[in-house]
């Protein structure tokens, strides 16, 4: 098996193990990174890798509210856009905190994005129930009332991954999981 030209990452490389793996790859024609994985190395890694799956997912709810935006700029403007903007303040302010906290390893800051979830799942909720019944008082704007509840519901979603990347920052700097906190304080 060739590696030509691949990365190869080596743990361990101060044992005959490690460095027996580093000698294999590099004679198979890796490019061979030898990284000292202690605990504190350990969680910054696996933050990592879970930082670039919630960025990802972010993108992915961002592409979905371009394409639900693009489909509502078909038709004439409805004023209830009003309920998203507050949503969209939030989640993007949420956004903005989480990779901040985990960029300058601010324990606080990751901390105080947590609880903000819940104030942007309210507003979706409202803005979700104020949809519902313009779309009972005004059938002929339906779509246009269903792709603003699928933008909140989008901007919600930004909010949770900013959350897990708040999560995540606590854990990388100050080894402390604090996912399911509120759940088990209101059990």
């Amino acid at each position: 098996m060739r590696f030509d030209g691949k990365i190869a990452v080596v743990t361990g490389a101060g044992s005959g193990f490690g460095e027996a793996i580093a000698t294999r790859f590099a004679r198979e024609g890796a490019r061979v990174v030898v990284a000292d994985v202690n605990e504190e190395n350990g969680r910054r890694v696996v933050s990592a890798m879970k930082l670039s799956s919630n960025l990802e997912r972010i993108a992915d709810q961002a592409t979905n509210i371009a394409r639900r935006a693009r489909k509502l700029n078909q038709h004439p403007p409805l004023p209830e856009v009003e309920l998203i903007l507050p949503m969209n303040a939030q989640a993007m302010a949420m956004f903005k905190d989480s990779v901040d906290a985990y960029v300058r390893e601010d324990v606080e800051l990751g901390r105080a994005i947590v609880p903000r979830d819940a104030k942007l799942d309210d507003l979706n909720r409202v803005a979700s129930r104020r949809l519902i019944e313009r779309m009972a008082q005004d059938p002929e704007q339906l779509r246009g009332y269903l792709n603003l509840m699928f933008i909140g519901r989008h901007l919600e979603r930004v909010g949770d991954h900013a959350t897990n990347i708040a999560e995540d920052a606590v854990y990388a700097a100050a080894a402390e999981d604090i996912r399911h906190q509120g759940v088990a304080a209101s059990t």
